[in-house]
């Protein structure tokens, strides 16, 4: 069917025939037994197919978005999702942002639990957090022997190790994104869902096949810079453009971190944002600007790369994963396709009550930025 795909930070329009289709089944890892189907089926109608279908953006990187999702999204999620997420400091803020948040508001600490030591517990949300210094997607994108980047080789090990099976999302976050070929990125993703995507070549159960589980890919972009909208030169702002551009064509999933960060809690637009929400063509801390404004409406972080008091940069981290995993498995909201979900796995016997374990920023071995002054 005929649709129209508008991106309005990039002010095109895209005519695409479009449809998706994908499964998810969530399985077994560390000796767990849990089995469970879950189904992505997007069932468009004739309209446009707006950036906040499949992209996380400022938009939904919002305290009211994250409210208006329903509880049993959250919960579907939660039972749903066995995420595997490969990156270093700057991709800690996601895992920051979401520690912070269960320590917000009453019940927070419930809905929004998760663990990161990649064993599942009922009714937690399960991520494998690969963690580490140089473990992202701008210190592995050298090219190897089979023409791939080290990150890709990596993934394929990954999920091809039978302790992994049950992994069916799986996303790299990247360290400082400029001077990388986006477009490699692109392809090696592209890659592995030609792989391990609903449908892949390697998904079953014949000779040949490693994986029963399909995977859900989700794209990332890279922090600004303080650059502004250079499009040459593999900067931020670049990369920026060709992911979301492909996400956008592709119907793929995407938490877009350069859109986040150059925007505030107000909607405007900094082109010129550096990764600690400061505008450096004027000085102006417009997250630190708006936490002094509004001091009940945001909860306290460790956000690597950021000023100590400055915590809206992994609260917004928060807000968008939260939207991306409720997206996945199934949430609509008003204007987005619809994606059907399944029932989730049933109950494996787990302690619920296991404390998660999150992971602290680590600045040593990540990545640093140089500041560009205006």
């Amino acid at each position: 069917m005929k649709l129209m795909l508008y991106k309005r930070e990039l002010g095109y329009w895209i005519g695409r025939d479009v449809g998706f289709k994908g499964g998810l089944m969530s399985q077994t890892r560390t000796g767990l037994i849990i089995f469970g189907v879950f189904c992505i089926c997007a069932v468009f109608c004739s309209g446009s197919v707006l950036a906040d279908e499949y992209i996380a953006d400022h938009r939904v990187a919002k305290e009211s978005v994250l409210r208006s999702i329903p509880a049993s999204a959250i919960e579907a999620a939660r039972n749903s999702l066995h995420i595997a997420y490969f990156h270093s400091s700057h991709g800690s803020r996601v895992i920051s942002g979401m520690t912070g948040l269960k320590n917000f508001e009453t019940g927070d600490d419930e809905r929004y639990d998760f663990t990161t030591d990649g064993t599942p517990v009922s009714g937690k949300l399960d991520i494998d957090d690969n963690d580490a210094g140089g473990n992202d997607l701008s210190a592995k994108d050298s090219i190897e022997g089979n023409g791939h980047t080290q990150w890709y080789n990596e993934t394929i090990e990954f999920l091809d190790d039978p302790l992994n099976a049950d992994i069916n999302v799986l996303m790299w976050s990247w360290c400082d994104p400029k001077g990388h070929d986006h477009q490699q990125y692109i392809d090696d993703m592209e890659a592995l869902i030609d792989l391990y995507g609903p449908g892949g070549s390697k998904i079953g159960t014949g000779a040949g096949d490693t994986k029963t589980v399909p995977v859900i890919f989700v794209f990332m972009t890279g922090h600004p810079n303080g650059d502004g909208e250079v499009a040459t030169g593999d900067t931020a702002y670049q990369g920026h453009q060709l992911i979301t551009e492909h996400c956008l064509r592709n119907q793929r999933f995407c938490l877009d971190y350069w859109d986040i960060e150059t925007h505030g809690m107000d909607d405007i637009y900094y082109p010129r944002a550096n990764d600690n929400g400061v505008d450096i063509s004027t000085g102006f801390e417009f997250y630190l600007d708006w936490q002094d404004a509004h001091p009940s409406d945001f909860f306290e972080n460790t956000c690597a790369h950021c000023d100590d008091a400055q915590d809206l940069t992994c609260n917004r981290k928060a807000y968008a994963a939260w939207w991306l995993w409720a997206r996945l498995t199934g949430y609509q909201s008003s204007g987005n396709s619809p994606i059907t979900p399944v029932e989730p796995p049933p109950h494996d016997g787990s302690d619920p009550n296991t404390p998660p374990t999150s992971t602290p920023d680590d600045s040593s071995g990540g990545c640093y930025v140089d500041t560009v002054l205006p």
